[in-house]
């Protein structure tokens, strides 16, 4: 054959395979309104939807997760580096191991934020927000250390304590509902012009939880907002039962080395 024939049809068989290699490697797109949302165990309204990979494994993954409003998160660390796309709502960010709401950050829809690798940071969400994250795994989150913080550490961690109070109760986790608290606490309730006490230490206020967590199961409380004077902590709550709808309530904490030493709670009211 012709040297200048063969060369011609090499050169016609390349141009005819192209069209077949670029369909092969043609990424297909995901349908993302079919890919489920799976609930978080021990996080009411907290969902997420896997889209790449899996976010247990040393690969990269990228998934969505939904927050319901009201939703916090005490100060915590992850292994590694997360990228954040904020794709409706609003994600509130501060960094340290002490609850400062003077220094958060509010990242808006189409906003973006990177959350290093090892840096402890807390979090709310003052509505409801969808973020995308980006990431190579393993991923994990961990509760800061309350133990291991430094003796110096300023009052503030007055909201951090009461935060994780909050969340230890979400988790029905009375082992560590109780360990935050002081030996000698008081809980009373708030009723009218009255005062009753229904716990006086710290083995009677995990058994009062228990009792409360077998009678309403379903009960769920989220933060709307968190203000501290001195040693006290003043929570507005939004309180969720499954029966009578979501409720305002308001808790107020009295933290000292480290401990809930007092706390009264208010009947929530719609």
């Amino acid at each position: 054959m012709n040297p200048a024939v063969r060369r011609g049809i090499r050169r016609l068989g390349v141009v005819m395979a192209l069209p077949c290699a670029a369909w092969a490697q043609q990424p297909v797109p995901l349908d993302t309104g079919i890919a489920p949302w799976v609930n978080a165990p021990g996080a009411p309204g907290r969902a997420s939807q896997k889209l790449l990979g899996d976010k247990r494994l040393p690969s990269l993954f990228i998934e969505r997760v939904r927050f319901p409003k009201g939703f916090s998160a005490p100060p915590h660390t992850h292994p590694i580096d997360g990228y954040v796309t904020i794709l409706k709502g609003e994600f509130t960010v501060g960094f340290g191991t002490v609850i400062d709401s003077s220094k958060v950050v509010r990242v808006k829809a189409g906003g973006y934020i990177v959350l290093p690798a090892g840096v402890p940071h807390y979090e709310w969400f003052d509505e409801d927000t969808i973020e995308q994250v980006t990431g190579v795994g393993p991923f994990a989150s961990t509760l800061v250390d309350m133990a291991a913080r430094p003796a110096t550490a300023p009052d503030t961690s007055g909201e951090t304590i009461a935060m994780a109070y909050l969340d230890a109760v979400n988790r029905r986790d009375v082992a560590a509902l109780t360990a935050l608290a002081d030996a000698a606490i008081t809980w009373s309730m708030v009723e009218g012009d009255s005062l009753r006490v229904i716990a006086r230490n710290a083995e009677a206020f995990g058994r009062v939880h228990r009792e409360r967590f077998a009678r309403v199961p379903s009960a769920r409380t989220h933060v709307e907002s968190i203000n501290r004077v001195g040693a006290y902590v003043f929570l507005r709550e939004q309180v969720t039962d499954g029966a009578e709808g979501p409720r305002t309530g308001l808790a107020i904490c009295e933290v000292r080395g480290g401990k809930l030493r007092r706390l009264w709670t208010f009947p929530p009211v719609r």
